[in-house]
């Protein structure tokens, strides 16, 4: 399913940009 597909991918490069703005934010925090 197409539209399936490009949600899926979607929510992927959601979750990879949530991972590293949070990885930002413990390096502040820790540094």
């Amino acid at each position: 399913n197409i539209i399936v597909d490009d949600a899926i991918e979607d929510l992927r490069a959601l979750m990879d940009k949530l991972l590293m703005d949070v990885n930002k934010v413990m390096r502040k925090n820790v540094g």
